[in-house]
């Protein structure tokens, strides 16, 4: 496929040639066309940029919650571990 400029300048129709010559389109792309897709994909992508910053502080707020149920959990198995031991080692009759 070969693509040749006919009028010269951005907006110029572009000539596309398939084969051996034997199809010829022609079509017209403006400038203001490009723009406007390039402005509404920037504007797509700062969307989901700012979605992921977002999702990225919920994770690290999820991370902390996570951290400090590990913490509690360890504490707690910390104190049955010790009244256990505890039980084991006084003098409480077994059955009571």
């Amino acid at each position: 496929m070969k693509l040749k400029n006919t009028a010269g300048g951005p907006a110029a129709p572009m000539m596309v040639t398939t084969g051996a010559a034997k199809t010829t389109t022609t079509t017209t792309t403006t400038t203001t066309g490009l723009y406007s897709n390039a402005v509404h994909s920037g504007v797509e992508m700062n969307a989901l940029f700012y979605r992921l910053v977002r999702a990225e502080a919920e994770c690290s707020e999820l991370r902390g919650t996570i951290t400090s149920l590990q913490d509690r959990i360890q504490a707690n198995e910390d104190r049955i571990q010790a009244n256990e031991e505890f039980l084991h080692n006084s003098d409480i009759p077994s059955g009571f």
